[in-house]
């Protein structure tokens, strides 16, 4: 086949070292990106041979692999209890549910590959990542569903193959060619750590499954989870601002530092219709990054030298951040399998905090956060 050099060369980067047209002898060149077609080229990126006024065309293997599917079944519909029911503070990565397999499904048929020996399927994860897990010893990566506190893992199969993780990177788990897929899907609702809310949480898409070719994938299938009832079990608290009035005391109560006088007992009053095991932590109002076990006086106070500390059967309490997330510092157990009434009891009293004791009026004020787990 004759060349025109002519219409060719203004579209070519061409290696010429300084020679002119006429002295073209194997010289290399190569198409611009813009992939510029000729009659008889294929489209693709690849190198002109030229000897003397004849060339020769070479295009890497694989270019135009490509797969078509239609899809069966755009929607794959993961099966969610009506209600859940669950604690509102269960900590992170604990299961909220069993394993829940949709049906066999066909997401894909009428497929047709290029090359039949790369064909195959997998998925992705699409929802928001918030760690990793273990299950049963195969890694799991957990995403956040709608529901506030409840997360989700996931897994897919096809008919003759095992269960293999869905995480946010696409990964394959059907290997091998065929007309039609049929695959079995399974999810997992997880707690997140953060406090569960009751309410009705919307659906959500939670992954895709796509039929692929190597790097070609086909049209998805989307996999769904339908909205969820979500009622979180609490305690009721029967009791709110509890008032701990101290008695009258004289400076050589407290003679040296650290030691305590005057005591008061309180109680906090709750009642739980689950049995449910519960949990609280005190907060400083006036210092909230106070950590140790006596409470900071307000502005109210005129006394010094002086603090408040609580103590829960007998024990010193320490003081933390204003949350009910499970395993929150300082957090402490008053009740295990509480079912019914029950009352939490807390004790007051002075300590001496300085060797400048000064009389006055004693005022502090904390928060108490009940957790149920």
């Amino acid at each position: 086949m004759s060349l025109n050099l002519n219409q060719i060369l203004p579209r070519l980067t061409v290696l010429l070292a300084g020679k002119g047209p006429a002295e073209l002898h194997a010289v290399a060149c190569k198409v611009s990106h813009s992939r510029t077609t000729f009659p008889w080229a294929l489209r693709s990126n690849y190198v002109l041979i030229f000897a003397t006024a004849f060339f020769t065309l070479a295009s890497p293997p694989g270019a135009h692999a490509s797969v078509s599917c239609t899809v069966a079944l755009p929607v794959v519909t993961f099966e969610l209890p009506s209600e859940l029911k669950v604690v509102q503070d269960v900590p992170l990565g604990q299961a909220l549910t069993g394993w829940l397999d949709t049906p066999e499904v066909q997401t894909h048929k009428d497929c047709v590959f290029s090359d039949n020996s790369q064909a195959g399927a997998g998925a992705r994860a699409i929802g928001s990542y918030l760690g990793d897990m273990t299950d049963a010893g195969t890694a799991y990566e957990i995403f956040q569903s709608p529901a506030a506190g409840i997360g989700y893992i996931m897994r897919g199969k096809d008919r003759h193959g095992s269960y293999s993780p869905i995480k946010r990177d696409f990964s394959s788990f059907v290997h091998g060619y065929s007309p039609y897929y049929d695959s079995r899907f399974s999810i997992k609702l997880i707690a997140t750590g953060q406090p569960v809310v009751s309410g009705q949480a919307a659906g959500f898409q939670a992954a895709e499954f796509r039929v692929t070719e190597g790097q070609n994938q086909s049209a998805p299938s989307f996999l769904w989870g339908p909205s969820l009832s979500v009622l979180a079990e609490t305690c009721s608290v029967t009791s709110h601002d509890t008032a701990f009035l101290l008695p009258r005391i004289a400076p050589k109560d407290l003679p040296t530092v650290g030691s305590v006088a005057g005591s008061t007992t309180q109680t906090i009053r709750i009642n739980c219709k689950s049995a449910l095991d519960v949990y609280i932590v005190i907060s400083d109002v006036t210092t909230p990054g106070n950590r140790s076990s006596t409470l900071s006086l307000n502005s109210e106070s005129t006394a010094s030298g002086v603090g408040i500390e609580l103590l829960h059967k007998g024990q010193r309490v320490f003081f933390g951040p204003d949350s009910s997330i499970a395993g929150t510092e300082n957090q402490f157990q008053v009740g295990q399998k509480v079912l019914g009434a029950t009352s939490i009891t807390l004790t007051a009293r002075y300590i001496r905090t300085s060797l400048d004791l000064r009389e006055g009026s004693v005022r502090g004020l904390a928060t108490f956060t009940l957790s149920y787990q």
